[in-house]
Order: C-alpha cells, then sequence, then structure tokens
C-alpha cells in the first residue's frame, strides 16, 4: 500500500499497487474536495499526477464527480511527465468510458473545440489506443479539419502504445483487431484520406510492414487505398512483402513473411510488376527474400499473361532477370523463411 497525502495533506489518496501494478482504490472526503483551493487541486504526486488524474486512473467516477464540483480542470496538462497528458487525454487512453462523459459534460468544449489542443490530442489518443468508442463520441461532438482527421488515422495505423500498468507492451485482446478496422473506416468517411501521406508515410505500405495490423490493412484497402501506392524509392506494399517484415510488438525481434497481407493487396489488383525507382519489381523481391510458396503467389498475379515467358522476361535497370535475384536468395525454397533480423551479411541482399 502506498499511501500519498497530495494536497498539502488535506486530500489523503491511498494507492494499492496489486501485482499487476493496477491501481485499484482511492478513499476520499466530501468536505475536503469542496474546500480545496486551485492550487491545491493542481498539486502533483510525483508519480501519478493531480487528484483528477489518479481517480481517472482508478476508475473512481464518484471521486472525479467531486473534483470537478471542486473545480479540477480535465484538460489542464500534467507537464512533469515524460509524456505530458491531462485527465481528459488519460480517460480516452485508457478507455474509461463513464468517466469521459462525465468529462466531456464538465468541459463542455463545443463545435470549435478543435481550435483546442486537447480535443485534438484527445482524438490522435483515442486512435493510438483502438479505443473506437472514444473516437465516435469525439467526431459526433466535434468538427476537425481533414488535416487532423488524417494525422490521427495514420496514428491508428500502427501498434498499441503501452499504458502505464501494462508494462512495456499493450494488452491486446481479440476484439481490439476488429475496433483497429471500425475506427480506420470511421476516421475516412469523417474525411481522412486513405492514400494521404502523412510525413511522406503511405499508409497502405504501413499498415502492410507489421502481420499483426493485417486487420488495419484490409480496412484501408476495403475503403478507397490504393494497393499500388508508393512511398520510398518509389516501392510498393508488395515489394516489402517479398521479405519477412515485422510480426508484432518490436521487442520480440520476430519477421515472418506476411502471406495474408500479399493476399490482400494482390485481391484488389496491386501488381506484381510495378517498377520501383531502379526498375526492380515486387517480383524481384519475392525471388531474393521470400519462398517457393510466397513467390507463386506473386507469379499468380501475371494470371492473364503467358507465365513462363513473362517471369523469364522480366528485368530491372541493371538487365537483371528474376533468376538473378532468386541466385542471391538466403532463404530457398523453404516453407516458411526463418525469424529474426533480415541482416543476412550478403552484400548483394537488397534489404540489408
Amino acid at each position: 500500500m502506498l499511501a500519498n497525502a497530495i494536497l498539502s495533506n488535506s486530500i489523503e489518496v491511498f494507492l494499492d499497487l496489486t501485482p499487476k501494478n493496477e491501481l485499484c482504490k482511492i478513499e476520499f472526503q466530501t468536505p475536503i474536495f469542496l474546500r480545496c483551493t486551485v492550487e491545491e487541486l493542481e498539486l502533483e504526486d510525483p508519480s501519478f499526477g493531480p487528484p483528477l488524474r489518479v481517480a481517472v486512473w482508478c476508475g473512481n467516477v464518484a471521486a472525479v464527480e467531486l473534483l470537478l464540483e471542486a473545480g479540477a480542470d480535465p484538460t489542464a496538462v500534467n507537464s512533469g511527465e515524460e509524456t505530458p497528458t491531462s485527465a481528459f487525454n488519460l480517460a480516452i487512453r485508457a478507455g474509461k468510458r463513464d468517466i469521459l462523459h462525465c468529462l466531456w459534460d464538465h468541459a463542455n468544449p463545443g463545435i470549435d473545440a478543435p481550435t483546442k489542443h486537447p480535443y485534438t490530442l484527445a482524438l490522435q489518443n483515442a486512435a493510438t489506443r483502438w479505443e473506437i468508442h472514444g473516437i465516435r463520441t469525439l467526431l459526433s461532438r466535434v468538427k476537425y479539419c481533414q488535416q487532423t482527421v488524417e494525422y490521427t488515422l495514420q496514428g491508428a495505423i500502427a501498434l498499441k502504445p503501452s499504458l502505464y500498468h501494462e508494462g512495456f507492451e499493450a494488452n491486446y485482446h481479440g476484439v481490439d483487431y476488429l475496433h483497429q478496422e471500425q475506427l480506420i473506416a470511421l476516421l475516412i468517411n469523417a474525411g481522412a484520406d486513405p492514400n494521404c501521406k502523412p510525413r511522406g508515410e503511405n499508409l497502405v505500405i504501413k499498415a502492410a510492414s507489421i502481420v499483426d495490423l493485417a486487420g488495419g490493412l484490409k480496412a484501408l484497402l476495403e475503403n478507397g487505398a490504393d494497393p499500388n501506392g508508393t512511398g520510398h524509392g518509389e516501392k510498393t506494399a508488395l515489394h516489402h512483402l517479398g521479405s519477412p517484415v515485422q510480426a508484432g510488438e518490436s521487442r520480440q525481434q520476430e519477421q515472418r513473411l506476411h502471406e495474408t497481407g500479399i493476399r490482400l493487396l494482390i485481391d484488389p489488383g496491386a501488381s506484381v510488376v510495378q517498377r520501383a525507382i531502379i526498375g526492380n519489381t515486387p517480383l524481384h523481391y519475392a525471388a531474393f527474400g521470400s519462398n517457393m510458396r510466397v513467390f507463386t503467389l506473386y507469379a499468380d498475379g501475371l494470371a492473364d499473361q503467358d507465365q513462363n515467358t513473362a517471369l523469364a522476361a522480366l528485368e530491372n535497370n541493371n538487365e537483371e532477370t528474376l533468376l538473378h535475384w532468386a541466385a542471391g536468395s538466403i532463404y530457398g525454397t523453404d516453407e516458411e523463411a526463418p525469424s529474426g533480423s533480415t541482416d543476412c551479411g550478403n552484400p548483394a541482399c537488397p534489404w540489408c
């Protein structure tokens, strides 16, 4: 039990740290809250921030309501943290629905809220945590500009950042991946261009580059994203999927061939012969970095042509054929490429 008198010994907050590091309990006294000064309400605990933030962490709606009645500001940012945030944004990220509505009713931002930073940040925080309820709430009550919604869409196409009690990696449940698909569709319906490039990043390539984001890739393609969109070096997502990509959380360092992603891209018309800046096609990359099973998926994209003729004739700007690239392959015809780094030590490898 960690006992900490947060507000000059006038508000006593008890934080019970369980083996899972979950904040469990707050004890509060109504008269104490109501006679606090603004300075007392904003006094921060070094680890957990001001009292309102602690109440949000613990999911204590009654304490939240009393603190708001006493004058606590739900949009005030706790500047002492490594990643500053507010009680409002914390409720969004942690998926505290009842508390979110409570804070919203108190703040009553109005339709012009996007001019106020907390509500733009709240939308982006909800997206990065795949909080579909928070996204729906904000989009239904606030009018955001297209640029904000597009930056938010970019944030949704990534693995979730972890919350304090989760440790180094976020917790995932099966429904979370469905929520990610739903919020991507919701943001596109709200005005985000699925082919936009926030900060120069192609969203289809970003989604395809992590196996666990297959649902996000599917949602983008179903809502108008171009499967042949290009990124750095004029490469498409199929260029990138010719070799193993990150499987899930980056700390695990696992890489796999992404067969599901390849199928998702080829079905709506991704080209296996589209040339990158120096003439390499996705088939070149698959010939080098994949196995026979995956290369066959790529070759099937030539169904309307004589495959043997097309495969033999395909060259890049250096007149290198698929056979040249296959000859340098480090994986051969194994059913599955090995996990781990693609740094193979081969100077001819285009990925190292």
